[in-house]
């Protein structure tokens, strides 16, 4: 701050003795809410100054409510920096011009002299109402939209096919799936295990069946030889 009121002085915006500068601290400019704005003396005289009065009438009645941004102060001593802060709230939206402040002094030890100055002018305020503000600080229903209806294709496609394919397979199961409730049904069941029954007992069956027959052989060829000898005889 005191190289840029230095820098001011140079310019010849401020008085060589005394630089005042002036700027505002909030960042967001709303209708209605308080406006911080900053003022900084700074004394870069090898003197002391007194009697220093700071008169700002930037602040009109159709634009602000009233505000008390005048103040003094009694002496100020060589490479003393005082700061100060004046609240003003807009009652208007739009854009804004706050001119710079006046001030007066004297130099102690020569008296009946009265110095004159001004500070920086600040740049045109941009003041928003409440509706831009909160457009602005907060996320709203159509950003959110923007953001996620490019991407809702990508997600709610699969979950639809995964849905349909899962009550297609439902579906496929109940009518390959037989009813056991239906008389008919119960029935061929029935059949189905006498047949099979039936194919196990006839399995079963055959074998003894052939160890019959070839014993049978046996005892007749057995017969026969015992015949043949008797004749022999």
């Amino acid at each position: 701050i005191i190289c840029l009121l230095c820098l001011l002085s140079i310019l010849g915006i401020s008085h060589a003795g005394l630089l005042l500068h002036k700027k505002v601290q909030t960042e967001n400019l709303v209708i209605g809410q308080p406006i911080e704005i900053e003022y900084t003396l700074f004394n870069k005289e090898k003197q002391t100054l007194k009697d220093i009065d700071i008169f700002d009438s930037s602040f009109l009645a159709d634009e602000f409510h009233p505000v008390e941004a005048n103040n003094s102060y009694a002496l100020l001593s060589p490479n003393q920096q005082i700061n100060y802060t004046v609240k003003a709230i807009p009652k208007v939206e739009g854009e804004l011009d706050l001119g710079a402040a006046k001030y007066t002094y004297q130099v102690q030890g020569k008296e009946g002299i009265t110095h004159r100055g001004r500070s920086n002018k600040l740049q045109t305020l941009n003041i928003m109402s409440q509706r831009e503000f909160i457009l602005s600080s907060s996320w709203t229903f159509n950003e959110w939209g923007a953001m996620v209806l490019p991407f809702a294709p990508l997600v709610l496609l699969p979950m639809l096919l995964w849905l349909c394919f899962r009550s297609m397979a439902g579906k496929y199961r109940q009518a390959s799936a037989p009813d056991t409730s239906s008389p008919t049904l119960k029935g061929k069941e029935k059949k189905s295990k006498s047949v099979k029954e039936e194919k196990t007992n006839k399995k079963s069956s055959k074998p003894k069946k052939k160890k019959r027959q070839m014993f049978c052989q046996v005892v007749i060829i057995w017969q026969q030889k015992e015949e043949v000898q008797v004749e022999v005889e």
